[in-house]
């Protein structure tokens, strides 16, 4: 695997660490929320209701009981509206218990208040009409009679409301477990998290250390002057290639240093040869530049000789002059023989000076 996948990897494990405690943290709180706000969006609301149709449903025995000892036709009239007023607000109370339903149980509870409510209320509709009828004695006595049905109406309503109370602790407990749930998951996940980002972390860093810990040795090495084999973990992440590239960079600075020590070596053996060749040269120099300058001197004699000759020739010429009347033939064979003898004369010279320069450029080489 590479590194760069390495590092990818532990930095997505952080990101996914931080997300998943993100949505835990989120419906774990929302748990919470819920839990903690059932009491007042369920239990509160709940049992005002129950406790509104309690109180209408006091009004109602309260103003049954003036109806049965109200002899008044115009006052019992007006309680009879209000006893309607007050069943319809139980009724309606009961209507409105139903958008708070959390369960099952709630439910029947509810069922069992309307029925009982409505059995409690046939009863009231017979006292009514007999104290209507102003039989009071009678209307008392069902009053009496139906006071169990009131008490049962009661007592399911207390019961309701005791279920609705417990209901809310039973939430409240709900919440502070969901609350301590979440608390340990997170605790949890985050250790988890944090381990394994350690672990990972610490793998990737001994990785890094070893691999670059063998790149500086093998630097180290090459630098001074070690080009032996050098041990090297191999592998395809962006270290091993570079732990291969200085592999090949010693080899080849190997191969290099050994093609430079076979050429000096070459260039040692030829300098030697040359060296001999040299003091070859320079003896047969030498010899050259002795025999130079024994030609030279000898041209020089030659000069000399020539000069003296040229000088008799001179004199031969005069004594024939003077004696030109005894051979003009001798006189012009000797004119011409001077001639000639002048253009040898020049002739040696000019090779006594070439071979002056032949001699100093054998010295020349000689240096």
């Amino acid at each position: 695997m590479l590194i760069r996948h390495r590092l990818l990897l532990l930095a997505g494990s952080g990101v996914f660490c931080l997300a998943f405690l993100a949505v835990m943290g989120y419906f774990q709180m929302g748990r919470v929320y819920d839990a903690a706000n059932f009491g007042n969006l369920n239990v509160v609301p709940s049992v005002l209701v129950l406790n509104k149709a309690t109180l209408e449903f006091g009004h109602i025995r309260v103003r049954v009981y003036r109806h049965a000892l109200n002899t008044d036709k115009q006052a019992m009239k007006d309680l009879e509206a209000k006893i309607r007023e007050a069943r319809d607000e139980v009724e309606k109370a009961f209507k409105e218990y139903e958008a708070f339903l959390s369960d099952e149980a709630d439910k029947n509870a509810l069922v069992e208040d309307v029925q009982t409510f409505k059995a409690y209320m046939q009863g009231i509709d017979h006292v009514v009409e007999v104290s209507t009828a102003e039989d009071k004695d009678e209307a008392r006595a069902l009053l009496t009679k139906y006071a169990a049905q009131a008490e049962a109406f009661n007592t399911a309503l207390v019961k309701h409301m005791q279920y609705n109370a417990e209901l809310g602790d039973r939430t409240t407990r709900e919440g502070a477990a969901a609350k301590a749930a979440a608390t340990w998951v997170n605790a949890g996940v985050a250790l988890l998290g944090m381990g394994a980002m350690a672990v990972f972390g610490l793998m990737v860093v001994r990785l890094l250390d070893a691999r670059l810990a063998e790149a500086n040795l093998a630097a180290t090495r090459v630098a001074a002057g070690d080009l032996s084999q050098v041990a090297m973990t191999r592998s395809g992440d962006e270290l091993g290639r570079l732990l291969s590239s200085l592999d090949g960079m010693r080899r080849e600075l190997a191969s290099t240093i050994r093609d430079v020590i076979d050429k000096a070596e070459e260039v040692t053996e030829s300098a030697t040869s040359l060296s001999g060749t040299a003091d070859q040269v320079s003896k047969s120099t030498d010899s050259q530049a002795n025999s130079t300058s024994s030609a030279a001197a000898a041209v020089e004699q030659l000069t000399v000789s020539i000069e003296h000759v040229g000088t008799s020739s001179d004199d031969a010429n005069v004594r024939a002059a003077e004696a030109g009347g005894f051979a003009t033939t001798s006189a012009i064979e000797v004119q011409d023989a001077a001639r000639q003898i002048r253009v040898v004369a020049d002739k040696v010279e000019h090779t006594a000076q070439q071979m002056q320069r032949l001699s100093d450029q054998v010295q020349e080489i000689g240096k």
